[in-house]
């Protein structure tokens, strides 16, 4: 019930795969651990620093990407596509390696590179090892086509076309500053009307 059929989808009306099928990005295998590490070390922290504070963005680069990949496993029925939880991992490290193209990084020890080349090892990898590189060459290119016009293209023209939704903005904003309107509400009620001393 978790995996993308577009037949089910659109013909069943079981509109929840078009969510689940993000859910699973592969067995337990060496390849799993593999991609949860990449998580650990590519996708937190570049939430916490690249998007600290852009909690919407961080959001809306993965609802752009997740709408991409599902157009092009519609468009492209050919690819089989029937879960993108790892297409869509791919596309948050191509993100990572284009904001820390210097940093220096390490695969399981041995190979030492510029992040900007990550993914690049890691679909050289998936090509060794003979396994299918449509997983990484589909993040590899909606990573690009969000960084391009999210990032680059504003910069060479002042006009941004992913700019978030206000409407996700606002959600976020009001999902997240619980905090600190509690605090805000502690504030008030310590200042009370006051009066002077002569009256």
């Amino acid at each position: 019930t978790l995996y993308l059929d577009w037949y089910l989808v659109t013909r069943k009306m079981q509109v929840w795969r078009l969510v689940t099928c993000f859910s699973f990005i592969g067995g337990f295998s060496m390849r799993y651990l593999v991609k949860i590490m990449l998580l650990a070390n590519h996708g937190v922290p570049l939430e916490r620093s690249t998007y600290q504070y852009r909690t919407a963005d961080y959001v809306y680069m993965h609802v752009f990407s997740g709408l991409c990949l599902l157009a092009i496993s519609f468009v492209f029925p050919g690819l089989q596509l029937s879960f993108l939880g790892s297409p869509l991992l791919y596309v948050v490290l191509y993100v990572w390696s284009r904001n820390f193209s210097d940093s220096p990084v390490s695969i399981m020890g041995f190979l030492k590179l510029q992040g900007f080349y990550l993914p690049w090892a890691y679909l050289g990898i998936d090509l060794i090892m003979g396994m299918s590189p449509v997983e990484c060459l589909l993040g590899i290119f909606v990573g690009h086509l969000y960084y391009f016009f999210g990032t680059l293209y504003p910069l060479r023209t002042g006009r941004n076309p992913l700019a978030t939704p206000a409407w996700l903005k606002n959600m976020v904003e009001n999902g997240t500053n619980g905090s600190n309107g509690q605090q805000r509400y502690t504030r008030q009620t310590w200042q009370g009307r006051g009066r002077r001393l002569a009256d």
